[in-house]
């Protein structure tokens, strides 16, 4: 009996299709990182207030190479052929600093630990690290490329990991397979995706053409101007004083996120000519058994500010009529998928340009929810305090200024905690990390709250 994968369309009659062909999404996300040499990173961190079980973190580490994690990509032979995931039987040593930091450094580390070379393709694709602080406490960080996997599929490979999970995914070794075979199937899979490869491009056509102007524009740079780091912080809310606002103000805890990241970026200045804030949010779509690296798709909303530090149900609203109508209208960008394959570097690095939509000047809003208990604990304990984050490697100054600054809130709940891990930079308002710290102290004031802020 052959299963299939969400995210891995059936195989026609009388042929069989490897499990191990890329998603057209993850596709997509791989040559988006070769055309634009942005590099999106997924980033868990855990702290303990004390020294760690280094052995049991040691196990940690082995076991995550032996799941999801032990992966990277291989090149299809033909030009417009499907990529393939293969075992990855390398495991990239812990990166250990080797004295310990003063506390305030934190953040600091975390941003360097995640600049560290990444690699889907030449791995290592992710990289687990270690810190030591002067108070006695102990940071881990996870560093994994978007093109491995997103934030949930990070958070099951950690939970599997912590638990001695035995996952065999039953991708081959590395350029194991003949020349002749590799071309024969790969052949054979884009066959398959013909009839949906001739849909994508009527669609591009019509799409292409009402945003040629769009396309024309992008892949300009805006400035020269240098970033050395983009400003980031963390703040931690006990989790009962954070659903008490949330039911006071009509809404949810999702819906406090939303509208905690939307006062945020009405303050940095991050509004469009109608006064309202669009926020863009990720939306899961993996299921048991799903292997993709990005499993999910995507919405992006305009919201008024107004009144949303005294009544959340406008967003609220706003946010369940965006969703309920995802399944009937799809973004048009996600009908183009099949076409991946076929895109020229050139023609990749402007349709990412488009993709991100600048002109918007989203504000990214990521909510992962209750994680597992199982995700807290690397070295077999609970930590104290942890967060999960984008990060990104080889950022162009012109990429995030043509957005005019840049934002992103990633918010989760563990450990009876409520995290926001914001990352932003604004000329002229946000350029420092005491610059976002400032700000974040007014919105935890704007609603009332209060919250640690690290």
């Amino acid at each position: 009996m052959t299963a299939t994968i969400p995210g891995i369309d059936a195989p026609p009659r009388g042929a069989t299709l490897s499990i191990s062909h890329l998603d057209f999404v993850d596709q997509a996300s791989f040559l988006g990182l070769r055309a634009t040499e942005l590099s999106t990173l997924s980033q868990m961190v855990w702290i303990y207030e004390r020294d760690i079980d280094t052995d049991r973190l040691r196990r940690f580490h082995a076991n995550l190479g032996r799941g999801l994690l032990g992966r990277r990509i291989e090149r299809s032979r033909l030009p417009f052929g499907r990529h393939r995931w293969v075992l990855d039987a390398a495991c990239n040593p812990i990166d250990v600093e080797l004295a310990p930091l003063p506390r305030n450094e934190l953040q600091d580390w975390v941003y360097r630990h995640a600049q560290l070379p990444i690699d889907p393709e030449h791995g290592p694709a992710w990289r687990l690290g270690v810190s030591r602080f002067t108070d006695g406490a102990t940071a881990v960080s996870l560093v994994i490329s978007h093109s491995i996997a997103d934030g949930v599929g990070m958070c099951r490979a950690i939970a599997d990991a912590t638990n001695d999970a035995d996952l065999p995914l039953g991708y081959a070794a590395p350029q194991s397979r003949r020349r002749v075979r590799s071309v024969r199937e790969d052949l054979r899979r884009t066959r398959h995706d013909l009839p949906d490869t001739a849909r994508a491009f009527r669609k591009a056509t019509k799409m292409l053409s009402s945003r040629r102007q769009d396309i024309k524009h992008a892949g300009r740079p805006a400035t020269e101007e240098h970033i050395e780091q983009i400003p980031a912080a963390t703040v931690y809310l006990d989790e009962s004083h954070w659903d008490t606002h949330a039911r006071e103000r009509g809404g949810t805890s999702n819906s406090l996120v939303g509208a905690f990241a939307a006062q945020l970026a009405t303050k940095v200045g991050r509004l469009g000519p109608d006064g309202r804030v669009t926020l863009s949010m990720p939306v899961n779509e993996r299921t048991e058994g799903d292997h993709r690296a990005n499993a999910m798709t995507s919405v992006m909303f305009a919201i008024d500010p107004a009144e949303l530090t005294t009544d959340l149900r406008g967003i609220r609203r706003a946010t369940k009529e965006v969703l309920s109508g995802l399944q009937d209208t799809p973004d048009e960008k996600w009908a183009l998928l099949p076409l991946t394959p076929f895109i020229p570097k050139a023609a990749a690095r402007r349709l990412a340009d488009v993709a991100l939509e600048y002109n918007d000047y989203p504000v990214g809003c990521s909510n992962v929810g209750p994680l597992d208990p199982d995700v807290n604990r690397p070295d077999g304990t609970h930590a104290d305090y942890v967060f999960c984050k984008l990060a990104e490697q080889r950022v162009r100054p012109d990429k995030v200024l043509s957005t005019y600054g840049q934002l992103f809130l990633a918010s989760g709940r563990v450990n009876e905690k409520i995290f926001l891990a914001v990352v932003g930079y604004q000329p002229g308002v946000i350029e420092s990390r005491a610059d976002l710290t400032n700000l974040l102290t007014e919105t935890l004031e704007d609603f009332g709250m209060r919250g640690v802020i690290e």
